[in-house]
């Protein structure tokens, strides 16, 4: 437990947030599609619950994602 409290990351408090970035086509949205694609694949391919069902994930990517 204190081995996870040693590595674990810190995120600094923001100072402001600019909602501009959760828009279609900004580089936040490429990688936040990419890591939900990553994570759905890996739940898929871990957990027997989720490879009965069909899982399809849609981005603003159109079958494509950075």
């Amino acid at each position: 437990m204190l081995a996870q409290a040693r590595n674990a990351i810190i995120i600094p408090p923001l100072t402001s947030f600019d909602g501009n970035v959760i828009t279609p086509g900004t580089p936040f949205m490429a990688r936040l599609a990419a890591q939900l694609r990553r994570w759905l694949e890996y739940k898929v391919a871990s957990n027997p619950d989720w490879q009965s069902m069909q899982v399809d994930h849609s981005s603003s990517y159109c079958g494509f994602a950075p």
